[in-house]
């Protein structure tokens, strides 16, 4: 039985899907929304100008869906598959299933393409967080070395003394050895307050990744992570080094001795210098802002456009992307096959005409044993036809004969479908001016199956009786 409707649901789809194209080069026009919401003010039944715009983009939609039916109808009108019109309809489908593409995308993955918006947005504050561990950790490593450093500079002052060029005093306890030892305390600290940094950075950024996608997650994420190269303990530890530095460029009061003392010792100065140089960018860290804003139809066509091409050359692609073609083509091949179907039944019942027309428009001319075919058919049916309730219905004997089986597989009346089966033969004879003139032709049947017609069964008859003086290829 003919049935648009798995057509239609199909190809409305896919106009739907299609709409996203329109929509990906219209939505960012500047001033075109509110273009459209004034002339939604001048319609009915349309609420703004939002509304316009899907209105107007699934219209130009259901435009390109007309074409690929319409070639492909005409494709499938021929026995063969090597005809004008499929590179057209390969080329409509192809260009439609990319149109669809960004629709299916934003429609069924929109968390993921906001996920990927916000990891975007998010990225350079991630990676300047990044940077700050890493400086952090290279202070760490830095402060403790200077500590171990300081320390052993201090034992040595302890026993023999020399640790610094300009001071020739013997070793033993002095303001040199008490300078080592309070070097080596404030790099213990300093250490352990940039480990603590690294830490809390880190924690921030695996906080931020385990929340959900939102501009929430990465405003928390800038302030965490201000928050910790801000904190007390990064601005005492700032202090220290300062304090340490000028120990080593301008030298210090020692209070015991009640003295000014200076100590040369270019190497140690000069990587206090780099570290404290290294702990103010630390502490001055700049983080980026990033906004995501929600996915609209350019965001999903980028993403598809992209994951094909990668696909194409044989990269690692986005598997959003790739899920969203795969969807769109599924679409396009099932409109394809749903139609080859259906032009396949119309043409095998003689309702539109094939690769046997001469020209368009003329009558199909079709060979002498299509012809007696399709009037054996009509014979039949002609003769064993019930109208039922208003519904008319094929009655053929119980179990059939062989020219009601080739009439019921003609019509394509399957054996499994639907019929008043098994209907005794009393109740036909209750009507004697139908089953009367048909008596002979059921012969001795006691049980008779009612099977509907197909709904385009008229159609296919007055065809039958239009061509029934066509002329035929011998």
């Amino acid at each position: 039985m003919l049935n648009y409707l798995p057509v239609l649901i199909i190809s409305t789809t896919s106009a739907w899907l299609a709409s996203g194209g329109p929509r990906a080069v219209l939505e960012n026009r500047p001033g075109l929304i509110g273009e459209l919401n004034a002339w939604a003010a001048r319609l009915p039944l349309v609420a703004d100008g939002e509304t316009l715009l899907g209105v107007v983009c699934f219209a130009l939609g259901a435009a390109l869906q007309v074409l690929v039916v319409w070639a492909w109808k005409e494709a499938f009108r021929t026995r063969g598959w090597l005809n004008f019109f499929v590179p057209i309809g390969l080329a409509f489908s192809f260009g439609s299933a990319i149109t669809s593409s960004g629709m299916a995308l934003l429609q069924f993955e929109s968390f993921g393409l906001f996920a990927q918006k916000v990891d975007a947005a998010a990225a350079p504050t991630v990676a300047a967080a990044g940077n700050a561990v890493a400086t952090a950790t290279d202070i760490t490593g830095r402060a403790t070395a200077l500590a171990e450093r300081a320390r052993d500079r201090a034992r040595i002052e302890r026993s023999t003394g020399g640790t610094c060029a300009n001071e020739t005093a013997e070793g033993g306890p002095g303001k040199l050895m008490r300078f080592r030892d309070r070097h080596s305390d404030e790099w213990v600290a300093i250490a352990t307050a940039a480990r603590s940094v690294r830490d809390q950075i880190e924690d921030a950024v695996s906080v931020f990744h385990r929340s959900a996608p939102s501009q929430a997650a990465i405003d928390r994420l800038v302030a965490d992570v201000r928050a910790r190269v801000r904190a007390e303990a990064v601005a005492d530890a700032s202090r220290r080094i300062a304090r340490l530095n000028l120990d080593m460029q301008e030298g210090w009061f020692d209070h015991e001795d009640g003295v000014h003392a200076t100590c040369d010792d270019p190497g140690y100065t000069a990587a206090v210098e780099r570290l404290r140089t290294d702990w103010d960018t630390l502490a001055g860290l700049s983080l980026p802002v990033g906004y995501a804003a929600e996915p609209g139809m350019g965001d999903a066509y980028r993403n598809v456009l992209a994951a094909g091409y990668d696909a194409l050359a044989g990269r690692p692609s986005d598997a959003m992307g790739r899920g969203a073609l795969a969807t769109a083509f599924a679409v396009e091949l099932i409109q394809i096959l749903l139609l080859f179907a259906m032009m396949r039944r119309r043409r095998a019942m003689g309702l539109i005409p094939d690769d046997r027309d001469v020209g368009w428009g003329r009558r199909p001319r079709l060979p002498a044993g299509v012809r007696a075919l399709r009037q054996r058919v009509a014979r039949v049916v002609d003769r064993q036809t019930m109208i039922v309730g208003g519904q008319t219905y094929f009655v053929s004997a119980q179990p059939p004969r062989s020219f009601e089986t080739e009439a019921r597989h003609y019509l394509g009346i399957e054996p499994s479908a639907p019929c008043l089966c098994g209907v005794p033969k009393s109740l036909l004879e209750r009507d004697p001016t139908w089953f009367g003139p048909r008596r002979e032709i059921y012969g001795d049947a006691l049980a008779f199956d009612f099977s509907p017609l197909p709904k385009d069964y008229k159609s296919w008859r007055s065809n039958v009786s239009r061509d029934g003086d066509a002329s035929v290829d011998g």
